[in-house]
């Protein structure tokens, strides 16, 4: 009989969104972990924990809270990265301070969806963290091939449409030129863009509006797809749909598509391109999400698998190997060295500093101050995570 795996789950509802599976069936114990919950959380309380977000102060400092008490965190990835995010979000609203976004992760492992990404994600320092298993979410697609003959292209956008205001006008302007060429050349467009597009652009009561339908149902009805760079580029590529990237921002791509639309002037052979695929950018495609996405087989075992011998090797008092999943065709990124992170958050002055003695003292002057002031215990986490950013 399988012995009852203890799993503590960090953001229980995203994950729960994310991979719809029966705990009993896999032999898993299943607790959600709150903020509020977390300081009663003791090291037998879990044989692993799982998280979806190392994204706020809190999530990390949770994170970190699992990790003092000795139990191994995994970080499930259920999408994909995207330039923007890493290096130009910032961390408060009034754009003052630039983080970094796993870089590194503070988990024990990821769960990466694809090779490139876990390449992506040691080059940053995350060397021996890294686990393919692919994106449970997209499981249902696989082997699922959209038949639609009619010339409808499907316009999809990412949440949210650009960090800064110079890049959501960027993208603005790719989706008013996308709409120009498809209208003077009888192209049906199908829509499923955020609120902040579809009201810049006067869509609101624009017919084929799919925005807030499953994607998987949106995309048996269209011909190809135009996507900002986003997990939908992955979705629709697995559908077998013909795919195009638009960027006008031409910023670095982490998920490369056989179509790329970065200029007014590629609208047109791109869009053709698209509805009349050749069959040489067919097949790159396929190698792109091939190395993007892990989907020969479904994901869900995979990283049923990566839990469960995460658990065990915390219950038997065994050391994380650098690698768990046998992965055929899996290629190691050594870390890149040095890593500039002063250079990449000149606004951070964090990173400015070289004084790790100074840094510390700073550090630790800055948690008993915190810790004294009269606030909730959920305050002073808060604030307490804060001060490791701030410096």
């Amino acid at each position: 009989m399988m012995d009852i795996l203890h799993v503590g789950m960090l953001h229980y509802d995203s994950f729960a969104y994310h991979l719809n599976f029966d705990p009993d069936q896999w032999g898993m114990s299943i607790q959600s972990i709150t903020p509020d919950s977390i300081s009663h959380v003791i090291p037998d309380s879990f044989d692993v924990v799982v998280t979806t977000c190392e994204y706020d102060p809190v999530s990390i400092d949770m994170v970190r809270h699992i990790k003092a008490l000795g139990i191994p965190v995994l970080l499930v990835l259920d999408g994909v990265l995207e330039w923007r995010n890493n290096w130009d979000r910032p961390f408060d609203r009034n754009d003052a301070v630039q983080v970094p976004f796993l870089l590194p992760a503070f988990s024990d492992k990821i769960a990466c969806i694809g090779r490139s990404q876990a390449r992506l994600l040691e080059a940053w320092g995350n060397w021996g963290k890294c686990e393919i298993t692919g994106c449970p979410r997209l499981d249902r697609l696989i082997k699922k091939k959209s038949q639609q003959d009619k010339n409808i292209v499907l316009i999809a956008s990412s949440r949210p449409p650009g960090i800064s205001s110079e890049q959501q006008q960027a993208f603005y302007r790719g989706f008013l030129d996308v709409r120009k060429y498809c209208e003077q050349n009888n192209i049906q467009i199908e829509w499923r863009i955020t609120d902040p597009i579809r009201t810049w652009m006067n869509l609101e009561s624009a017919p084929g509006d799919f925005t807030g339908k499953e994607l998987s149902e949106v995309l048996e009805h269209v011909r190809a797809v135009i996507s900002m760079p986003s997990t939908v580029v992955l979705e629709s590529m697995l559908s077998g749909i013909p795919t195009a990237v638009i960027d006008y921002t031409n910023s670095p791509v982490y998920v490369p598509a056989a179509w790329t639309i970065t200029a007014p002037e590629h609208m047109g052979p791109v869009v053709q391109g698209l509805l009349n695929p050749d069959p040489k950018r067919l097949l790159h495609q396929d190698i792109c999400l091939h190395d993007s996405l892990e989907c020969q087989t479904p994901a869900t075992p995979r990283l049923i698998e990566l839990i469960r011998r995460m658990g065990m090797a915390h219950r038997e008092k065994r050391p994380l190997p650098d690698r768990i999943l046998n992965i055929p065709g899996m290629v190691s990124a050594m870390p890149e060295q040095p890593f500039p992170l002063d250079a990449c958050f000149p606004r951070n002055e964090f990173y400015q500093n070289r004084d790790m003695v100074e840094l510390q003292a700073a550090l630790e002057q800055m948690k008993a101050f915190l810790a004294s002031l009269p606030l909730s215990e959920l305050q002073t986490r808060y604030l307490l995570q804060f001060s490791w950013y701030k410096g």
